[in-house]
Parts: C-alpha cells; structure tokens; sequence
C-alpha cells in the first residue's frame, strides 16, 4: 500500500520542547542585542547633534534646547549639562511629560507656564537645578516617508528670551518650528 508520511514527519515532543527553548533563547538574545543597540543610540546621539542643539536655540531665541531621542523601546532619552557643567542622561517614558505629549501627539505644543501644565515633568529641573518656565515641542519625523511614521524624537526648546526673561513662543516661532517639523515630517 501507500507509506504512511505522517509517520516520517512526526517530531520527537523532547526534540519539539527542545527545539523551542533553543528558539527561545535565541529571540530573547537578539532582541536584548537589538534593545542595548537602540538604547546605546539614543544615549549618544544628543551628543552627535550638539551642533544642531546650539545652531536651533539660536534661531529661536531660547535658552535652551533639548533633543529628545527615542530608542524603540518606549524610552525618550536626552543628555542634559547640570549647573555644575556636568554631564548627565537622563530619560523617561516616551508618553510623560511634555515632550513626551509632543511624542505621543505627533504635534507641535506651545506651553506658556510648563508648572501649570499637569504634564510637566519638574524632575528634570531638580535633577539638572535649571527653572523651566515655557517650552516650544516638536516632534521629529525620520524623513519623507508614509503618514504613519513614528516620530523620532522631540525638539524641546525652552524658555524663549525676551529681555533676558523667559516668555512663550510667539506665532513666529510656531510657524518656524511647524515649518522645521513639516521639512522632516512624513508626506500625509
């Protein structure tokens, strides 16, 4: 008669079971590759956009300004300078604080008082002793592609000065930051 094929592809189920826990092992390896190789990203890209950072806070006549890059893995990150001159990274969640909004919303916010704004995130002020007293956010999109891109990361600029004093963005600034955000922005 007829040879029985199923026999000839029956799995051992100690074969199967080992099979898979091999499998296992090596998706959680590579993804905990992929995660490290993301996050190592994220922690040095501020540093390589520098340059960018200073040329944007003058442009728009902040104080300050923040890349926030986010890492894949639910994580913005940034690299502040403490009043000290010292170094130090920091990150959060990617939907929290304001930035993360920005992130989350894929829209320009302009926040006039940020510690009247429920989604601000004070623990950056405390951890690099700077007061935060308005913030320009814009997310960053990773080149023309499909509408359904990510964003990248978020520009945060803060404490546009007017006379030295910290003020709220103007609709100049907006437009020149929706303008940033739309040259970098996917095609909708």
């Amino acid at each position: 008669g007829k040879p029985n094929l199923q026999r000839y592809f029956q799995v051992d189920p100690a074969v199967k079971q080992q099979f898979q826990v091999m499998l296992a092992k090596s998706m959680e390896k590579t993804m905990e590759q992929v995660g490290q190789q993301a996050h190592k990203m994220a922690v040095e890209l501020p540093v390589l956009f520098s340059d960018f950072i200073s040329e944007v806070t003058l442009k728009y006549r902040a104080d300050r300004a923040t890349l926030w890059v986010y890492d894949g893995m639910d994580s913005l990150w940034t690299l502040f300078a403490t009043e000290e001159g010292d170094a130090t990274y920091f990150s959060m969640d990617s939907s929290a604080g304001i930035a993360g909004s920005c992130f989350t919303r894929r829209s320009i916010l302009n926040i006039p008082d940020c510690y009247q704004d429920a989604r601000f995130n004070s623990k950056v002020d405390q951890q690099t002793g700077y007061y935060t007293k308005s913030t320009l956010c814009v997310p960053v999109f990773p080149g023309k592609s499909n509408g359904s891109s990510k964003p990248v990361g978020v520009v945060q600029l803060v404490n546009k000065l007017v006379d030295g004093a910290p003020r709220k963005a103007t609709g100049d600034e907006e437009s020149l930051a929706d303008r940033f955000k739309s040259f970098a922005e996917p095609d909708k």
